[in-house]
């Protein structure tokens, strides 16, 4: 048996529903015993009917269900009607309050909400006009799943720098196929929380979908020593409590840095391909014993098309050296091929058992031979002509590497009537104009003066075709992939935007980590001539940036420079050798779409550079970006815009924004450049135009009033609007008549 608080039902004139002894004056709400496993009857069954279902199901916690009831009155007069929640938790009566009157003949309603603020059922009680209605529901959606606790352990503190230390966490979504958004804050138990940082300290709303586990950074940046207790709170759905918590510990302790000694090496004058291998002998002369985390030889300059210095021995990190003893480290030199006589220098960075602390050692040769000539290393691919067309032209760039002074680069070349060479004062180009139908193959040879002869080939296929009829298919990538190339002009005038290179392109990196592009990001200078295209470095030597705080390290503008503004040659020396045999190694991946964003305050210094850009747009997928003077002055003080780029902008299909500006409309073409919009054909269409199919299925241009694809002839592509972008592994197939080119 339980008490409940049942509403009764007051007609005018009479008494309905009264236990002996009240008067119709008397409050309508009264209690009576009930047994709950009953309704409650009243005086008015049959008269007054109930119509209500309190199954409210599944609900998402934060979101809420509405479910409506009604009551008719078939009596000759108005009927009172109360409404009553018992046990209610997350139920609510959000229409028809507590009571409410219904005329005779007619019907009133009322709405009871679920609003679940905890996973799991939930269950509660509606007394409408003495009878019960149970409500039940189940509060659902994205679950998380945490470590409970992460543990630093002992982290040490050297004199000067603060204790570092880093741990990942896994998050896993292993809730009901929903994508949960997180907010992370630290509160401090034993320290202070300003210590703590939780996923690169970003503030916004992180987001993890089901089934694809995130890892998370907690970073530990200590002043002093002491124990550090702290607890991670996780929000999810703007819910005032956490969704889960972790406990975080670590115990900072006082460290003296270690002593050491150690020389440089000098392997004298090399020989083309002679190998020498010196020791290099690490003696630890503190008190303390030094462990060696890590060695790594930087690239040699002036840069060789492969490294002349290697480490060969310890094979395996770690090692320890006692106070007192040392170690030995071998270290090889190897003269890889003619080069111009030079001296050479390296340094080799041993990681120490402090943090940001590295024992550094000079190593240096000599090469004795002539400069070396570093050729096109493949062929160049025309793919289908039709007889009696020829192709678009194709450049030709010649490279050299390490040379001085005057050299020559004839082009020779038994070639077939199928291939033309054209040699104007600018970049060589070739042409592919087949006279019978089958693949075509012919060879261009390149002769290289410089003290002694050097030469090179490149290969040149083509096909004949009969018929100028083409279809090109490209399948969407199944995740978004993306080399991101920063080209940064370092001259003074450049230091008025440092802010704006602080503070806007960050953020782009936290927008990549969200999504989760697989993105890569190299940064290098439009004005420094003498290392023109290496990719910056971070003080740790980190090249190849995938965080907030490293793209931060390699962002500033030292303003020493003479500026040239020549983003195309810089982009162009990064993406080829020597830089990417050096320097850029591994920063070029062939399967990723390639952005390369020009920051400058200067017009175009190299404009016929351009033919070389659109080469690569060709080959693979690329867009270019110009965050430069797009307009006269105002209201840049340059009186002279920076018309190749926007050229190359609309080519490529890139975003561009004035440099005085604040960047936003680059900032979002970037972004929005990452989803593949833009198919480029290998030739031109004429004017019978194209047929676009989606997965094998005719795609009309238009739907409805809204616009699905257009051809832009300018960069002789195939456009999808925003609204209709193919999704990832979608085959996008283009049929056309190819044009003959001029």
């Amino acid at each position: 048996m339980r008490w409940l608080v049942l509403g009764v039902v007051v007609f005018s004139g009479c008494e309905c529903g009264m236990p002996s002894g009240m008067d119709a004056g008397s409050d309508a709400g009264v209690v009576v015993e009930v047994d709950a496993g009953r309704d409650a009857g009243s005086q008015l069954d049959g008269s007054i009917s109930i119509s209500f279902d309190g199954s409210f199901g599944d609900v998402n916690v934060g979101a809420f269900l509405d479910l409506d009831g009604r009551v008719r009155n078939d009596l000759s007069t108005f009927a009172h009607v109360e409404l009553q929640l018992v046990d209610a938790g997350s139920f609510s009566v959000v229409d028809g309050g507590s009571a409410f009157d219904v005329v005779a003949g007619g019907e009133g309603g009322f709405t009871v909400r679920f609003a679940p603020t905890a996973f799991g059922p939930a269950t509660g009680v509606l007394v409408v006009d003495g009878k019960h209605f149970a409500l039940s529901g189940r509060g659902t959606g994205a679950s998380l799943r945490v470590p409970a606790t992460v543990d630093f352990g002992t982290v040490p503190l050297y004199p000067g720098p603060p204790a570092v230390d880093e741990r990942l966490i896994t998050l896993e979504n292993v809730g009901a196929g929903v994508d949960v958004q997180l907010t992370f804050e630290v509160v401090a138990i034993d320290g202070d929380a300003s210590e703590l940082c939780v996923a690169d300290c970003f503030p916004g709303i992180m987001r993890v979908r089901p089934g694809e586990p995130l890892e998370v950074s907690v970073k530990l940046t200590a002043p002093n020593v002491g124990m550090r207790r702290y607890e991670v709170r996780i929000f999810s759905n703007d819910l005032a409590e956490p969704l889960k918590t972790i406990i975080v510990t670590a115990n900072v302790v006082a460290r003296p840095l270690c002593n050491y000694s150690l020389t440089g090496l000098n392997f004298g004058v090399l020989s083309e391909n002679e190998e020498r291998r010196l020791p290099l002998v690490f003696e630890n002369v503190g008190t303390e014993p030094c462990e060696l985390a890590s060695a790594e030889i930087s690239p040699t300059t002036p840069a060789l098309t492969q490294t002349l210095f290697t480490l060969e021995q310890p094979a395996v990190f770690p090692v320890l050296v006692a106070p007192g003893q040392s170690t030995t480290l071998l270290v090889r030199a190897n003269a890889p091929r003619p080069t111009l006589p030079s001296t050479f220098t390296s340094t080799l960075a041993i990681a120490l058992n402090s943090p940001q602390r590295y024992a550094v050692s000079a190593l240096r040769a000599e090469l004795a031979q002539a400069c070396q000539f570093v050729g096109l290393t493949r062929p160049l691919q025309f793919g289908e002509v039709a007889i009696g067309c020829s192709s678009m032209p194709r450049p030709l760039e010649v490279l050299r590497s390490g040379c001085v002074g005057t050299a020559s680069a004839p082009l020779y070349g038994s070639l077939g009537p199928q291939f033309q060479l054209s040699v104007p004062p600018l970049a060589p180009t070739v042409r592919f104009t087949p006279t019978a139908t089958g693949d075509v193959r012919d060879t261009l040879r390149v002769d290289w003066t410089w003290a002694t002869q050097y030469t090179t080939t490149v290969e040149l296929l083509g096909t004949g075709v009969s018929s100028a009829q083409r279809t090109e298919s490209f399948t969407v990538a199944a995740r978004e992939k993306t080399d991101l190339l920063f080209v940064i002009e370092d001259s003074p005038t450049m230091q008025a935007y440092q802010a704006n290179l602080n503070t806007r392109l960050p953020p782009l990196v936290n927008w990549l980590t969200i999504n989760q592009v697989d993105f890569q990001i190299g940064v290098i200078s439009a004005g420094d001539s003498t290392n023109l295209g290496a990719l910056r470095a971070t003080p740790s030597g980190q090249r190849i940036i995938r965080s907030p705080q490293a793209l931060l390290d390699v962002l500033g503008v030292s303003g020493t420079t003479v500026g040239q503004g020549a983003c195309k040659e810089a982009a162009l020396r990064a993406l080829a050798f020597p830089a990417i045999g050096a320097e850029n190694r591994g920063f070029r991946r062939a399967d990723a779409t390639l952005q390369i964003v020009c920051i400058t305050d200067r017009p175009d210094a190299d404009d016929a550079l351009g033919p070389q850009v659109m080469e690569l747009a060709r080959a693979g997928s690329l867009s270019w970006h110009a965050i430069a003077p797009t307009t006269p002055n105002p209201p840049c003080t340059r009186t002279t815009s920076s018309t190749g780029h926007m050229l190359l902008t609309g080519l490529t299909g890139g975003a561009r924004d004035e440099i005085c500006g604040t960047w936003d409309g680059a900032i979002a073409g970037i972004s929005q450049g990452l989803r593949r919009h833009r198919f480029t054909l290998a030739s031109r269409p004429d004017a019978q135009g194209v047929e676009v199919r989606l997965n094998g299925v005719v795609l009309p241009s238009t739907s409805g009033m809204q616009l699905v694809w257009s051809f832009d002839a300018a960069a002789n592509a195939v456009v999808f609007t925003p609204l209709f972008v193919p999704s990832p592994g979608e085959v996008v197939t283009v049929t056309y008549s190819a044009e003959c080119a001029p």
